[in-house]
């Protein structure tokens, strides 16, 4: 797996409902490493990552390190 490749921006036109309230989540790029497309509930201050990304959140900075 390619730990620095892009997030994919077809990601972002998913509609997730958040499963504490139901309401829609807002889906949006991760700001930190890794590449990763988040996405949050406002109203239950909820962040919601899919299978592997807060791996690839974490991994991002030491796999950078070793590289660089």
């Amino acid at each position: 797996m390619d730990h620095f490749a892009s997030a994919d921006p077809a990601e972002l036109q998913r509609q997730i409902h958040c499963p504490q309230c139901g309401r829609q989540m807002d889906t949006h790029f991760y700001g930190g490493p890794g590449n990763v497309v988040i996405d949050d509930c406002a109203a239950c201050e909820l962040n919601w990552l899919d299978k592997g990304e807060l791996w690839r959140i974490v991994r991002a900075p030491e796999e950078f390190a070793q590289e660089g």
